[in-house]
């Protein structure tokens, strides 16, 4: 989305709290650092804080508390995948999941290995014997 991301994350060491803190951290440092390099003033303005920060932060790239859910169920992450990949349809922003390039959408289809940029790898959520039962 142009303004806002998703990501069902399973972050099998630490918390979720660890890995926001990361990937925010780092792309923030490198989204920042380009917009200064490119000589993109205006975007850079708009992420100026009003009052610098803690570590004296001076812009922002990143809402200060996300959203986080738990999903405890495969029917929950089905329901959460459909939701995020339907986010850019809803949004106008195209009329089919599988037309937004960013999308994980294509991978969840039938396809050759490499016709999309990604696989799912469902072990990341479920065991071997998970994955077996029905949903």
């Amino acid at each position: 989305m142009p303004d806002h991301a998703h990501a069902i994350v399973n972050n099998r060491s630490g918390t979720i709290s660890d890995w926001l803190r990361r990937v925010r951290g780092n792309s923030a440092r490198k989204i920042l650092a380009w917009l200064v390099a490119e000589n993109h003033l205006l975007s850079l303005g708009k992420l100026t804080l009003a009052h610098p920060q803690k570590r004296k932060h001076t812009h922002a790239v990143w809402q200060k508390d996300p959203s986080v859910i738990d999903l405890w169920s495969r029917r929950f992450v089905r329901q959460k995948l459909n939701y995020l990949h339907l986010n850019p349809v809803r949004a106008g922003l195209c009329k089919h999941p599988a037309e937004w390039k960013w999308s994980s959408y294509r991978a969840y289809l039938p396809h050759k290995p490499g016709d999309v940029p990604i696989e799912v790898d469902w072990r990341a959520y479920w065991t071997d014997e998970e994955l077996n039962q029905p949903a």
